[in-house]
């Protein structure tokens, strides 16, 4: 989840950092892909973790979509909580990109502080405040249940008071769901 989150920042530093020779006229020839390479590391390792976290998101989404095996759960009290999503974006992610990278300083920098934020988004349990699943339509919640209070429900679909969800857990307290089909019994 902690990669899925950084999407954009792996987005940003791809187009900002990346170096391509253009050259137009009879005398151009390609540097070669090795020095193409060596000349964007950044944007590398940013195409890298983009295609990761690709990976990981289809499978994140595969498990919400098939919902849970276990006894749905009907929702008596819902709180819409996407508003923290917005507050990981503008506290993290768009100050990382703002570091010059050309200086290997900086580059040291966003690795130790992107160890340090997933190190803390993964302790706190706040890896449910994702940009990137926002944008992917994604919602998050906090509902109470005939059984439980406080959940966080991360879910494709729009939730309400009385609909019955099937929650696949996460952690302690938190839960993909999928909406139970209302012909469901």
């Amino acid at each position: 989840m902690y990669i899925i989150s950084l999407w954009f920042l792996f987005f940003i530093l791809f187009w900002i950092k990346i170096d391509v020779p253009i050259c137009f006229g009879e005398n151009c020839e390609f540097v070669g892909f090795p020095e193409l390479i060596r000349k964007n590391d950044v944007p590398v390792v940013s195409l890298l973790l983009l295609f990761v976290g690709a990976f990981l998101y289809l499978n994140f989404n595969h498990d919400v979509e098939t919902g849970a095996p276990i006894t749905p759960k009907r929702i008596t009290k819902i709180e819409n909580i996407n508003s923290e999503t917005l507050s990981f974006l503008a506290s993290y992610i768009i100050p990382l990109a703002c570091l010059d990278m050309d200086k290997s300083r900086s580059l040291l920098l966003l690795f130790l502080l992107l160890i340090l934020i997933g190190w803390i988004y993964v302790r706190t349990n706040l890896f449910y405040t994702n940009p990137t699943l926002a944008i992917m339509g994604f919602k998050v919640y906090k509902i109470d249940t005939a059984n439980s209070v406080g959940l966080i429900v991360i879910s494709k679909q729009s939730l309400v008071v009385n609909d019955w969800i099937l929650p696949r857990k996460v952690n302690e307290g938190i839960y993909f769901a999928k909406k139970r089909n209302h012909d469901a019994t």
